[in-house]
């Protein structure tokens, strides 16, 4: 528990950025959403959820979805930490195409139902979102401190004053990845469990 305090006290700057990132896209996502919805279907991102849903065929039990929701959030996840190689861009690309779904989601679910945004969110996303939410930013916190550490590396290539630096950083990285990584698969795990319930009880 010491060490995930610490990763997490370590590491708060870089979920701030995270945090902030996904938050200002979700905004965005909330206005203007025909051009929002072109870009959605250029990214065949509906496409990845309908073809989800058909997987689990007529009647899922709670189990299938569960593992569903929890394998795709989890390779979501995955993927925003090993992105973070290329210098963290594809991460920050990954957190704002989120953020702008969920904002693009939450009004066009609020036109079509009548019911308001705020009343969708409080009652379809926060129970699971509570702790699925925390785990991306985690995972693209992740991912971006990979992203500076892989670029801390190639700058020392060239000015050898900072290879110390580049190793203690990619030091901190191995101290804090198992705990960081242990908590993103334990609350994407309740998440799952969470959101399975809501579907296969709705």
């Amino acid at each position: 528990m010491r060490r995930l305090l610490f990763a997490l006290q370590a590491e708060k700057r870089l979920i701030l950025i995270a945090t902030t990132i996904f938050l200002i896209s979700a905004f965005m996502g909330s206005v203007n959403t025909e051009q929002w919805r072109k870009l959605f279907e250029q990214l065949q991102i509906f496409d990845h959820f309908e073809k989800m849903i058909r997987s689990l065929g007529t009647n899922p039990s709670w189990f299938d979805v569960s593992k569903e929701i929890f394998m795709n959030n989890l390779k979501a996840c995955l993927m925003l930490i090993v992105m973070g190689v290329l210098l963290g861009i594809p991460t920050i690309s990954s957190m704002m195409t989120n953020g702008l779904l969920l904002g693009y989601v939450m009004t066009t679910s609020s036109q079509e139902t009548g019911i308001s945004g705020w009343n969708l969110f409080l009652t379809k996303i926060l129970p699971h979102g509570i702790f699925e939410l925390p785990a991306i930013f985690l995972a693209a916190t992740l991912g971006l401190r990979i992203g500076m550490s892989v670029f801390s590396s190639a700058v020392s290539l060239f000015k050898p004053s900072n290879q110390i630096q580049a190793k203690m950083a990619w030091k901190e990285i191995g101290q804090r990845f198992p705990v960081l990584l242990g908590l993103i698969v334990l609350l994407l795990f309740i998440a799952a469990s969470i959101e399975g319930l809501l579907i296969t009880s709705a």
